[in-house]
């Protein structure tokens, strides 16, 4: 009898370890999960500020021809309007498989006229630590396609899906793909926020007299 309790005592150990384990595995999940979480929403709250303030910019250079939805996020000028979207405000930590990109929430931002040759150009901004610095960061990319039967319009193109974050993903990652950057990614930050603001408003007014083209050089940078 005492052999069978000192085995029975020794399994029972055992099960106990597991599933104390588990349980400190599943606590260091949570953890990591609301530290993403909490960055994913310090990172939309800063680039809340800066789409307020790219729309805000639209609206003054505008002047009376602007017209900004009740939401703030589209601007309407003569042909064109620059809109944008809070797309991905938390993105899980597999959201990129292939890539293995750090990166915890996103924005899709674009352009449009009334073209049916070009119908106009869009992008993305990824908050994350893309350069792997340690630190986190809003930066802008996006992408085409280089064979013919995955071209689109409205290249560069951002995605604004969760079906086609894969885009993004193929794009980063290490093999060759049909998918490659149209415009490599960028920190958007110091002297690289005002570019950024200048291009997106340099966009909007040639959208808006219907001229907005095609790149003649991609990827762009």
């Amino acid at each position: 009898m005492s052999n069978d309790r000192s085995a029975l005592s020794r399994v029972a150990a055992q099960v106990t370890a597991s599933e104390q384990a588990a349980k400190e595995a599943a606590e260091r999940a949570r953890a990591r999960d609301n530290e993403r979480g909490t960055l994913a929403d310090q990172g939309m709250d800063q680039v809340r500020v800066v789409l307020t303030e790219l729309i805000e910019r639209a609206r003054h250079e505008a002047g009376p021809s602007g017209r900004v939805d009740p939401k703030g996020r589209i601007v309407h000028v003569g042909d064109g309007q620059l809109s944008y979207e809070l797309a991905f405000s938390r993105l899980e930590a597999d959201a990129f498989p292939r890539s293995h990109l750090v990166v915890v929430a996103g924005v899709y931002i674009g352009v449009e006229q009334r073209s049916q040759e070009y119908p106009g150009r869009s992008g993305n901004l990824w908050y994350g630590d893309l350069d792997r610095s340690g630190s986190y960061s809003w930066w802008e990319a996006a992408y085409m396609a280089i064979t013919p039967s995955y071209n689109r319009l409205d290249t560069p193109f951002g995605v604004s899906d969760y079906r086609d974050l894969t885009i993004a993903d193929r794009t980063a990652g290490p093999a060759m793909d049909v998918f490659e950057y149209a415009f490599r990614p960028v920190r958007i930050e110091g002297r690289q926020l005002e570019t950024f603001y200048r291009r997106w408003l340099d966009f909007l007014a040639g959208a808006a007299m219907n001229s907005l083209r095609i790149p003649g050089y991609l990827p762009e940078n």
